[in-house]
């Protein structure tokens, strides 16, 4: 949390970054520290158990052993979000890094704007002639609706002659 308020309000990822870095490294450092004095502890509650025996002395050892696990545990766990911290800074990083190469990009050289007007125009020819292409298609449906109209009354005029009988237009059941 630190890191992610350090980068708003600094502005500067390389700073926080740094900071992540030293507070990575001094929870490694205790990290370890911790790890030997743990592991003393329970050398010297077992050399203890082997050589007195005596249940005074292994509660006392027993107890220091759980503390030093608790510190241990607890010290896992900055180091474990400070880790996260940092990945998110950098994350963070790239995404400013790449969106000021995107905004360089399309403001930077005046070129952009060229691309721009051209694709547009191309853009505008192709509906033109899209467009075009539709009117026609509706044209040719149009014609063939009237001719399929034509044979239809032509088919039914054909069926009266054969039946013997006026069409009136609907049919018989």
């Amino acid at each position: 949390n630190e890191l992610r308020l350090a980068a708003r309000e600094g502005g500067e990822g390389s700073a926080a970054a740094a900071f992540a870095r030293q507070e990575a490294d001094a929870l490694r450092e205790d990290n370890a520290r911790l790890m030997d004095i743990l592991y003393t502890a329970e050398y010297a509650a077992e050399r203890r158990a082997e050589g007195e025996g005596g249940d005074i002395h292994n509660g006392v050892a027993a107890a220091e052993v759980e503390r030093l696990r608790a510190q241990l545990a607890s010290a896992n766990e900055g180091r474990a979000a400070v880790e996260a911290d940092f990945h998110a800074l950098m994350d963070s990083v790239q995404g400013l890094k790449e969106q000021q190469q995107m905004v360089a990009g399309a403001g930077g050289g005046g070129g952009g704007d060229a691309e721009l007007e051209q694709r547009m125009s191309e853009l505008m020819r192709e509906n033109s002639a899209l467009r075009s292409n539709l009117s026609g298609t509706e044209e040719a449906c149009e014609g063939m609706q009237r001719e399929l109209s034509r044979i239809q009354m032509e088919y039914n005029d054909l069926a009266q002659t054969l039946s013997g009988t006026p069409y009136d237009g609907e049919e018989e059941e």
